[in-house]
């Protein structure tokens, strides 16, 4: 999502959208806490599937999107949001947000990044 992607796809067409990181194990950031949102036009989209694989101390998470139809054909809004734990995000300087006292209160996600494309379908 952090890519652009082209102005312009085939309608109808299959496609998908992959998201992730890649954390060094020996450091100390909790990145299996981080979440990603997707919408498309406004609508919540569950990723389809979750790629996890670790190899010479480096964990590689990626949530997919598969889109087996495509889309129709016109514009399509899509907004990527980055999410962390909000006492992590406050720690940290993501969020100038006040998480609160509370356990579940410093544990919900608050969004620290976010992009929207608009694409065109034909």
């Amino acid at each position: 999502m952090l890519t652009p992607p082209a102005a312009d796809f085939t309608a109808d067409q299959p496609f998908h959208i992959k998201q992730g990181w890649e954390e060094d194990l020996s450091e100390p950031f909790p990145w299996l806490r981080a979440g990603f949102r997707l919408y498309v036009d406004g609508s919540f989209d569950v990723a389809d599937g979750l790629q996890v694989t670790e190899g010479s101390g480096v964990l590689s998470v990626y949530r997919v999107h598969n889109f087996d139809s495509g889309l129709t054909a016109g514009e399509h809004t899509f907004l990527g949001q980055w999410t962390l734990p909000c006492q992590h995000a406050w720690d940290n300087g993501y969020t100038g947000t006040d998480c609160g006292s509370r356990w579940w209160q410093r544990a919900r996600p608050v969004v620290v990044f976010s992009v929207t494309y608009t694409i065109t379908f034909n």
